[in-house]
């Protein structure tokens, strides 16, 4: 119930809303809080972190602030941060659907807590993502045909190998180090077991589809895994540094071998 003149009450809130002093970006996140203050200093410290405010009212969290926040296209910034206020029933209801994950949700009644927790958030999502991206991004690797352990010559090859650097993966393509095609790795084993992976210093068994020992590769050969030219590009702008030195060593090793050809392949 409206207490007094109605157009007066309206106008008074009207008033207090435009004097909200709050800087909002194009890009950033949705704050709500129970007073104008609050707001405004959920806003400064957000600022003072250089995380962007997109929407920022005084209220409680309802259905509609979900699905507005939903829109937000950077999903680091699809999260919304409510202090002191309360989160309505039918926002609840949304929250609790499990179907319902595309947005982030922080209550809270401390600031910086709040803000650390998004902080935190949000670094787990870029470092999810950064995870997934790279998955598929093939790793440099460069191995040696050990002595002895040929146990099949053709169709496909299974010989024994011990990884020199980098980490070696399973379904990749192998060639000279010239650059000469092998053929297909297929599968490891280790111990009798199918691995998908093996680090430097390991030595695992592996099957090479189209290849044969004796014409296409030989014991004592050194091989490097073929990395195609768009994954050298981002292994050497966006992954260097998440590589320790020996992995640095053969992804330079394999670039220069390519390089010797085409001196600008995959830069």
């Amino acid at each position: 119930m409206i207490r007094g003149n109605r157009e007066d009450v309206e106008a008074r809130i009207q008033k207090e809303m435009s004097e909200i002093h709050v800087n909002l970006s194009e890009e950033g996140v949705v704050i709500k809080a129970d007073t104008i203050g609050a707001l405004e200093a959920l806003c400064k410290e957000l600022e003072a972190k250089e995380i962007g405010v997109m929407r920022a009212e005084v209220g409680g969290v309802s259905r509609h602030d979900l699905i507005e926040t939903e829109t937000i296209k950077n999903p680091y910034y699809r999260a919304l941060l409510c202090f002191n206020t309360p989160i309505l029933p039918d926002a609840q209801d949304m929250i609790k659907d499990p179907l319902y994950t595309l947005v982030k949700v922080f209550d809270g009644k401390v600031i910086y807590q709040l803000i650390d927790q998004y902080v935190a958030w949000r670094d787990e999502q870029k470092r999810l993502l950064e995870q997934k991206r790279f998955e598929h991004v093939v790793m440099p690797a460069k191995i040696r045909l050990l002595p002895d352990c040929v146990f099949r010559q053709s169709n496909p090859a299974v010989v024994g190998v011990r990884v020199l650097g980098g980490k070696l993966r399973s379904d990749v393509e192998l060639v000279r180090l010239d650059g000469r095609k092998v053929g297909h790795l297929k599968t490891m084993q280790m111990r009798s077991e199918t691995i998908r992976e093996a680090d430097a210093g390991q030595e695992v068994a592996i099957s090479i589809e189209g290849a044969t020992v004796g014409r296409q590769v030989s014991v004592g050969d050194d091989l490097f895994v073929d990395i195609p030219e768009r994954h050298v590009k981002v292994l050497e702008r966006e992954m260097v540094k998440t590589l320790n030195p020996a992995a640095q060593e053969v992804l330079a090793e394999f670039a220069s071998m390519r390089r010797r050809a085409e001196p600008f392949w995959g830069k």
